[in-house]
């Protein structure tokens, strides 16, 4: 192998490998659902009609977002703004929380 390719790839493997570790970071996943917990709460458990999200999966739902074709309502334009590994933060962080608040109370 080409001693600069070699080099390169090793490089880039480098600068690579703490984006994986910074992924599993509780502080980083909340950092970027922070968007969402306009409308769906920091908790997770949305007041009114909007959709609750503590101890959901909702990795594949964001996905579909992301990949619409013709984003139509609003929560296509969010997904639409974060990466594939920014939007399994996002999943992670809100299935990560528990369902109900730990005094028993809470939305939905």
């Amino acid at each position: 192998m080409n001693r600069k390719l070699f080099c390169g790839i090793n490089a880039a493997l480098l600068v690579m490998a703490p984006m994986g570790e910074a992924a599993a970071d509780p502080s980083i996943e909340r950092l970027i659902a922070s968007q969402c917990a306009q409308c769906h709460g920091t908790d997770g458990r949305s007041v009114g009609d909007i959709q609750k999200l503590a101890g959901e999966e909702t990795y594949e739902k964001l996905m579909e977002m992301l990949f619409e074709l013709r984003a139509e309502n609003i929560m296509e334009h969010q997904a639409q703004g974060y990466t594939p590994e920014q939007l399994r933060n996002i999943a992670n962080y809100y299935q990560n929380l528990p369902e109900r608040a730990r005094n028993g109370g809470g939305g939905q």
